[in-house]
Parts: C-alpha cells; sequence; structure tokens
C-alpha cells in the first residue's frame, strides 16, 4: 500500500514519524503492510532527518499523471480503464480522475471526504504531553508546568525557519480552577492517544476529537 498523502510539508511528516515511532517505541500493534515503505526498523532506531535521508521521495512525489487507457486489446464499452502512477500526488490524482468520469458514470447517493487542516503544533503538543505523562509518569500539572517553561525558554530558538514558531503553552497559573487546568492537559493526552490509534492502522491524524452529540 502507497501512502495516501504525499504532498506533506516536512514538519508534518516529521510529526507523523515521530507519532509511529512512539507507537512501535510502546510496542504497539502498526500496519506493517501499510508501513512497508517507511522501512519500520529504521523508525524504531533513526531520528527523523536520517530517516529522511532515505526517503525524499515523500516530499518530492514524481508529476501527477493521470491517463486514460484507450488500448484497443482492454476496450470494453462497459469499462473505462485509467492507469495511475503508485507515486502520484493523492488529492490531484483525484482531480484528474474526476474530470475523465464527469457525466461518464452513474451518481450515487453518498460521496463524503472530510478534510481538516493538520494544527500541526498542537498535534506536537499532544504528544508531548503523552509522553509526559506515559513515559515520564508526570502529573498533569507537572506537564503542563514543563512544557510551558520550555518553550518560554527556548523561544529564540522556535524563531528559526527549520523549527515550529511561536510555541506557547498556558501554565497553570492562567487558570482560575486547578481542574479546569488539569482537564486541558488531560484532553491533550486522550487526543495523542487517539491519534497513535489511528496512526497504527495507517491514518494521520485520523478522527481524534469528539463529535458532539446533538439532541
Amino acid at each position: 500500500m502507497i501512502l495516501l498523502v504525499w504532498d506533506m510539508k516536512r514538519q508534518e511528516l516529521r510529526i507523523w514519524y515521530q507519532y509511529l515511532q512512539t507507537a512501535l517505541k510502546h510496542k504497539r500493534k502498526v500496519d506493517k503492510e501499510f508501513y512497508k515503505d517507511w522501512h519500520l526498523t529504521k523508525v524504531k532506531t533513526q531520528k527523523f532527518d536520517t530517516w529522511l535521508e532515505s526517503h525524499k521521495d515523500f516530499l518530492n512525489p514524481p508529476k501527477t499523471i493521470v491517463k486514460e487507457m484507450k488500448d484497443k486489446q482492454d476496450w470494453s464499452d462497459n469499462n473505462i480503464h485509467l492507469r495511475v502512477n503508485k507515486a502520484n500526488n493523492y488529492e490531484e490524482s483525484i482531480k484528474e480522475i474526476r474530470n475523465i468520469l464527469f457525466g461518464r458514470l452513474n451518481r450515487t447517493r453518498f460521496a463524503l471526504t472530510i478534510q481538516r487542516t493538520i494544527q500541526q503544533q498542537k498535534i506536537d503538543d499532544y504528544l508531548k504531553c503523552w509522553k509526559g505523562y506515559n513515559e515520564k509518569k508526570k502529573t498533569y500539572i507537572q506537564i503542563g508546568e514543563d512544557l510551558h517553561n520550555f518553550y518560554k525558554d527556548k523561544e529564540k530558538t522556535y524563531r528559526k525557519p527549520t523549527k515550529l514558531k511561536r510555541r506557547k503553552f498556558p501554565s497553570p497559573k492562567s487558570y482560575k480552577k486547578i481542574l479546569a487546568y488539569l482537564q486541558f492537559v488531560k484532553r491533550y493526552v486522550n487526543k495523542a492517544n487517539r491519534i497513535l490509534e489511528n496512526v497504527c492502522v495507517g491514518e494521520f491524524t485520523g478522527q481524534y476529537y469528539r463529535i458532539p452529540i446533538r439532541e
């Protein structure tokens, strides 16, 4: 199976990599078939930048080419034959396929595509909180204080183009009620856990937020 998201930015791929690496470290069941092109033995031990040197095509895919096959030997009045390179950009390929198929197929009742902008900094913070809780065995208060101080101390570093920018994390003192702060950090930990579950089956980020139930 080929990655479904080829036009990722470097930082988005880095965060996905970190989630996958965390899942492997904690011996979660990972879809090895989906991730076979990632070379999981390398993911377990290598830092992202080192791993990316041998996986640059994840960020620089070949130009998307979608062509309708018109070979008479394969042609059938009941079929439309398409040839799609497996390394193609997913979104661009779908766009081209839609253009080719427009008006030539029966329309279905349902065709849903759910897209959500990846909030890189928050998703990265989710994992930091998860690691603080599950690996370092910190309390929610300690996690929040440490992350707040970390970004405060590293403010100059995080202004560099190669780093995530303007990183901040609220301190416990910024909340009037400590219980509200505990729940805030706990939600981050829980969201990271759901993303880890999604990553294991080949989805990033997948659905990690709770959908409110309307009465």
